[in-house]
Formats: structure tokens, C-alpha cells, sequence
């Protein structure tokens, strides 16, 4: 039963119960058939108003998770899975353009890595941070960030604790 049945059976109960409303004050004392008719047509009403409260929660959680789902699709398509080595995959900002004009939106995010396994599994945008190593690294480039001698030889999540070597 979708929302509009619902909405629908309770305009109707309760149009029915205002019929009754109006049949009881022209009657005193109200006979016993009646006031049983009456009382059943209120507890059904009550029920539907509660059904109608229970599908309006669901598909208030429905909206939201579909809202949440959005969300991370749209930030998910500003990145590119890729392999970092060792058949890691991570997901790689794609950086836009710069082509110099004024109307060309400059993103305010620098390079980075986000996990792919909080990404996927939990839609959560986890950025890998840097780890350092005592083991040296050679000075250079390294899937376009520079890479400083000594300075980073894995990246880290936070989230999930996973760790990348590069």
C-alpha cells in the first residue's frame, strides 16, 4: 500500500467519523450499535494514522540514505581508482585544469589519495595520509606528488588503519 492509499483511507475514515460525529448529536441517548460502530471506526482510524506515521519515518530514512548515496557518488566522481604499486588501489583526486582564465573554477583540494576500501565499502572519503619511514627514499616523483629523500615510503588511512606502500 503506497502513500496515497493511505492518505486516501484515512481522508475516507475520517469523513466517516465526522458522519458518525453528526448522527450522534441528533440522537441522546446514542444506541448501543452505534456507539460500538463509532468505537471501532475510531480505533481503525487511530491504526491508519499510525501506518501513516510508520511509512512517512521509513521514507524519510529512504530519503536520506538516497541523499547520503548521492552525496558520495558526486564525490566519488572527482576521483580515479588507481594502482600505486604492489596492486594497491587507492582512489587518486583528479585535479581540474588550471587553464588561466577567471572563469575556470580553481579546486581549493591538493593532490591526494582517498582509501579505496572506506570509499567502496562505507562511501566515507578517507584522505591517506603520509607515513615516514627511518628507510631512506630516493628523491622524485611519485604518481605526480613529489617525493622528498627520507620523507614517505607508504601512505596510511586513517579510518581503517590500512596502509599503502608505494
Amino acid at each position: 500500500m503506497d502513500i496515497t492509499q493511505i492518505s486516501s483511507a484515512i481522508g475516507t475514515l475520517s469523513g466517516a467519523v465526522n458522519l458518525v460525529k453528526i448522527i450522534k448529536a441528533g440522537m441522546n441517548p446514542l444506541p448501543d450499535e452505534i456507539a460500538t460502530s463509532l468505537a471501532e471506526l475510531n480505533q481503525k482510524l487511530i491504526n491508519a494514522q499510525i501506518a501513516v506515521m510508520s511509512v512517512n519515518k521509513i521514507i524519510l530514512k529512504q530519503t536520506e540514505e538516497l541523499r547520503k548515496l548521492k552525496e558520495t557518488l558526486s564525490q566519488k566522481n572527482n576521483y580515479s581508482l588507481v594502482d600505486i604499486g604492489k596492486g594497491r588501489l587507492v582512489y587518486r583526486y583528479n585535479v581540474p585544469p588550471v587553464r588561466g582564465d577567471s572563469s575556470d573554477p580553481i579546486s581549493s583540494e591538493p593532490p591526494h589519495y582517498a582509501c579505496q576500501v572506506c570509499f567502496d565499502r562505507d562511501g566515507i572519503r578517507s584522505v591517506l595520509q603520509r607515513k615516514t619511514s627511518p628507510t631512506p627514499v630516493v628523491a622524485g616523483r611519485s604518481m605526480g606528488m613529489f617525493i622528498a629523500s627520507g620523507e614517505i615510503n607508504f601512505f596510511g588511512c586513517l579510518n581503517c588503519g590500512t596502509e599503502f606502500q608505494v
